[in-house]
């Protein structure tokens, strides 16, 4: 005996679904290596150069400084990544940082060892 839904009546048992539907061919199957197919060169963003992202970075600071006088974009050179930083403006001092010192040291030594397991490939 099944446990129901509030104020449905039994209902009789449904067939089984390998009689219902037709049998999957290999060719209805996706392959998980290949990327999606909605994936395509005009969906990726561009990329920028590291001194491009630095002017961005120094653009959005700028626009910002009227509005929020705490916070300072930067990017981290060696990564290429941006960083924001929210600032004490009476003390300057750095509350809080995005990504942290600790994800930015991290990602220098994963970056590091993705270097070495590639020398080692060649």
């Amino acid at each position: 005996m099944g446990i129901l839904p509030l104020g449905s009546a039994a209902r009789p048992p449904a067939p089984p679904l390998a009689a219902s539907t037709p049998a999957t061919t290999a060719s209805s199957v996706s392959d998980p290596t290949e990327p999606p197919k909605a994936a395509t060169a005009a969906s990726t963003p561009p990329t920028l150069s590291p001194a491009e992202m630095a002017a961005v970075a120094r653009e959005i600071s700028e626009a910002l400084k009227p509005v929020a006088q705490s916070l300072h974009f930067s990017v981290d050179e060696s990564l290429g990544r941006t960083v924001i930083e929210v600032i004490d403006s009476s003390s300057h001092e750095v509350i809080r940082q995005i990504p942290t010192e600790e994800a930015l040291r991290i990602a220098k030594a994963l970056d590091k060892l993705k270097g070495l397991l590639l020398q080692q490939r060649a």
